[in-house]
């Protein structure tokens, strides 16, 4: 089996992906989704739709379903120097703080504030958490 060590860091599954390949909305039917197969004996890759799938799982294999939504939460501010930041948040924790991911992160310190333009609407750091680019 492959290097295991890593595949817990956010890191190791970024790549870039052009604009053109993002879904914006769903399919109607769902089930005709794209699905990427990684052929492990040879290396090479083929598209396929979600119907497919069948085709690939053999008795004892599993598959995990994420029904997890997305939150379409991800904001632009800059920071008080005027250099540009962009937080995702993922959940909130109580009326006003949330978890959140945020970039650049190695600038994004515990107190450092971010501001939201046009409006007057601004987020402090409150805390580095342990997950990559983390922050409350």
């Amino acid at each position: 089996m492959g290097d295991t060590k890593n595949i817990f860091k956010r890191a190791v599954y970024e790549f870039q992906l052009p604009p053109a390949l993002i879904a914006k909305y769903p399919n109607e039917p769902r089930d005709l989704s794209r699905l990427l197969v990684l052929n492990r004996n040879n290396g090479s890759i083929e598209g396929k739709i979600f119907t497919d799938i069948k085709d690939f799982l053999e008795p004892g294999d599993a598959l995990v379903i994420n029904e997890t939504k997305v939150m379409p939460a991800r904001l632009s501010g800059v920071k008080a120097s005027g250099a540009r930041v962009e937080i995702l948040l993922l959940r909130q924790e109580a009326p006003d703080i949330w978890e959140a991911l945020v970039k650049p992160a190695r600038r994004l310190k515990t107190g450092s504030t971010v501001k939201f333009p046009p409006g007057p609407v601004q987020a402090e750091i409150l805390e580095e958490m342990e997950q990559d680019g983390g922050r409350r």
